[in-house]
C-alpha cells in the first residue's frame, strides 16, 4: 500500500527532475495517480522505466511551488546566480507563472531602513538580536563594511546580519554606529519576543570582538595603552617595542560597576551606550578573543621566532626542514574534520587561523618534540595544555 507519497517530478527533454511536493495514494507501485486536474502523464515514446515511475502526478498550486523552492533555495544556502539558471533553463519553460528572478522568488525587499550618519557612510539597518567588525571590500580603495552580526548561543551554525556601515572610512563615533542597535536590545530586553504564543525572554550573552574593534565599541584604550587591559587595571610597561604586563596582581580584577564609574579613567575614552543595555556585563560579556589572540597571534610569533628570529631564538635551518617535511606527511592522512592540510613553514606567512589552530592543538606536539630543545618544548606544550582544556566544549558553561 502506497500512503503519503511524496514526489515532484518535471519533464525536461527525457530527464525528470524532482521540483515539487505531490501527495499520491495508489496501491500498485506501477503508477502515481491523483486527482489533480493540472495532471502530467507519460509520453508513449518514453523509455519503459519512465513509466514504471509514473503516471499521472499532482501538481499543487502555484504558490505552494514558488514558496516550497524559495524555502527550499533558503535552506540550502543557494546562490541568486545558481537559482535564475535553475528558474531560466528548466523551470520556467514548464512552469511560466514562476518569477524569472531569484530577488521576487525570495521576495526581497526593494527598499531598506537606511540611517545616514555623520562619517563616510550610511548604515543599514535590520531588525534582529554579537560580533563587531570591519573588512576592506578591496585592495585598490578604501571602501569598507562594518557590520554588525549575530547568532544564538545555542546554536552557532547560523549568522544573521543585524546592521551593515559602509563608508570608505570606520564610522567616527560607535555611539551614533550603534544607536539602533542598542534601542532593539533595549527593546527586546525589556519586552521580550511573542513566537508562537510563547513569550522569550532575551539576554545579551557576549560580542565576540577583536581587541581594536572591542576597544572601539566600549570606548577604552586600544591594545598599545599603559592601562589597556580589559580584564585587569594593571599598568602595562614598554618593552621590547610593545607594551607587556610583567607585573601581575590579581587584586586588581575590573569589574562592571567601577567600569561604569569611570574610576580608572586611565582605561576610558568616553562613555559607551552599550552600557543601556539591560543586564550588559562590561567586563564578563566582553570575552578574550582567542582566535586573534592565541591562532595568528601567539602561535604566528613564536614561528616567525623560530624560522626568522634572532639568532638566540632561531632554530637550525634543519630542524626547520624536518618539521616541514613532517608537516607535509601528515598532510596526507588528515581527516576530513579539519578545513585545509598541514602545509610547509616555509608557508607560514600565508597560514590562516585555522591551521595555526591544528598546529598548536593537534601537529604542534608531535612535530616539535625531537626539534626543539626540552625547555621550549615544554614551553610549547603548557600553551597547548591550558587552549585544548579551555577549548573543550566540556568546559565551556
Amino acid at each position: 500500500m502506497w500512503s503519503d507519497v511524496v514526489v515532484c517530478i518535471v519533464a525536461v527533454s527525457k530527464f525528470w527532475f524532482v521540483t515539487k511536493f505531490v501527495t499520491a495514494t495508489r496501491t500498485s507501485p506501477d503508477a502515481l495517480v491523483t486527482n489533480s486536474e493540472h495532471a502530467i502523464s507519460t509520453n508513449n515514446d518514453e523509455p519503459s522505466f519512465h513509466k514504471l515511475l509514473v503516471t499521472n502526478v499532482n501538481i499543487a498550486k502555484d504558490d505552494d511551488l514558488a514558496l516550497t523552492l524559495a524555502k527550499w533555495a533558503v535552506e540550502h544556502h543557494i546562490s541568486h546566480r545558481a537559482i535564475n539558471d535553475l528558474l531560466a533553463k528548466i523551470l520556467k519553460p514548464r512552469f511560466s507563472f514562476l518569477p524569472s528572478d531569484a530577488r521576487t522568488l525570495l521576495r526581497t525587499p526593494r527598499l531598506v531602513s537606511i540611517k545616514p550618519l555623520s562619517g563616510a557612510g550610511e548604515y543599514k539597518y535590520d531588525q534582529y538580536l554579537y560580533n563587531i567588525d570591519g573588512l576592506p571590500l578591496s585592495k585598490s580603495s578604501s571602501s569598507q563594511l562594518y557590520p554588525i552580526l549575530c547568532n544564538l548561543f545555542d546554536n552557532r551554525r547560523y549568522v544573521d546580519v543585524v546592521g551593515i556601515y559602509h563608508g570608505y572610512d570606520k564610522p567616527k563615533q560607535a555611539n551614533e554606529f550603534l544607536s539602533e542597535f542598542v534601542n532593539d536590545c533595549k527593546d527586546i530586553a525589556n519586552e521580550g519576543i511573542v513566537y508562537k504564543g510563547h513569550m522569550f525572554s532575551i539576554k545579551s550573552k557576549a560580542f565576540i570582538c577583536d581587541v581594536p574593534a572591542k576597544a572601539f565599541i566600549r570606548y577604552s584604550k586600544g591594545h598599545n595603552g599603559y592601562f589597556s587591559c580589559t580584564k585587569c587595571k594593571i599598568e602595562g610597561a614598554f618593552m621590547n617595542n610593545r607594551i607587556c604586563f610583567p607585573n601581575l596582581n590579581g587584586n586588581q580584577i575590573r569589574t562592571d560597576s567601577e567600569f561604569k564609574l569611570q574610576l580608572n579613567k586611565d582605561h576610558h575614552t568616553g562613555t559607551s551606550i552599550l552600557q543601556d543595555i539591560p543586564g550588559i556585563n562590561m567586563i564578563d560579556d566582553f570575552p578574550l578573543d582567542y582566535m586573534h589572540l592565541i591562532c595568528p597571534g601567539v602561535i604566528r610569533k613564536t614561528i616567525n621566532f623560530w624560522c626568522y628570529g634572532k639568532p638566540s631564538v632561531k632554530l637550525p635551518f634543519q630542524n626547520i626542514e624536518n618539521i616541514s617535511n613532517s608537516l607535509l606527511s601528515k598532510a596526507k592522512n588528515i581527516p576530513s574534520e579539519f578545513n585545509r592540510k598541514p602545509r610547509s613553514l616555509s608557508e607560514v606567512k600565508r597560514w590562516k587561523a585555522t591551521e595555526f589552530r591544528q598546529f598548536l592543538l593537534y601537529a604542534g606536539p608531535v612535530v616539535l618534540k625531537s626539534n626543539l630543545s626540552i625547555d621550549r618544548y615544554v614551553n610549547f606544550l603548557s600553551l597547548h595544555c591550558a587552549v585544548f582544556i579551555l577549548s573543550s566544549t566540556k568546559y565551556e558553561d
